[in-house]
This record gives C-alpha cells, sequence and structure tokens, in this order.
C-alpha cells in the first residue's frame, strides 16, 4: 500500500489503499500508525464513511474505546 501511495493513485484509488493500509497496520498490531493514516484518510475523504469505522476499531486497540464508541454513534447518527 504505501508503495502505491507513494507513486500516486486515483481518488478513489487512494482512498481504498489509505483503508487498506490503515487496516494491515491494526491486524499487524501497529495501532498508533493506523490510527494517523485513517486520520489523515478522513480528513482527506470525509464522505467515505469506511474511514471511521477502521479507525474506530484502531482506537478500540489502542485502548481508546471512549473515543471510538463515540466516533461509531456519530458516523452512524449523521
Amino acid at each position: 500500500y504505501e508503495a502505491a501511495l507513494a507513486l500516486g493513485l486515483p481518488p478513489n484509488e487512494h482512498s481504498g489503499a489509505l483503508v487498506g493500509l490503515g487496516s494491515s497496520l491494526r491486524l499487524a498490531g501497529h495501532a498508533a500508525r493506523s490510527i494517523e493514516v485513517l486520520e489523515k484518510g478522513l480528513a482527506q475523504f470525509p464522505e467515505n464513511r469506511e474511514f471511521a469505522a477502521f479507525l474506530a476499531l484502531s482506537l478500540h486497540d489502542a485502548g481508546r474505546g471512549t473515543e471510538a464508541v463515540r466516533l461509531l454513534l456519530e458516523t452512524l447518527l449523521d
């Protein structure tokens, strides 16, 4: 994902690569880096709700459960 992002991708593929990178980092045990990537993606693509879902999972894994639940509820209510 990182190599593809560095080379440059069209917006829809860029968005998908950020989600994939963030999710992979979380699954590999790198919650803090995952949060950074997913927050960046959410800022770039606020209409893509998958960032909020994966970000909430990463926040939970990082021991930030209250923030995770808040984000999920805000996303659900939007």
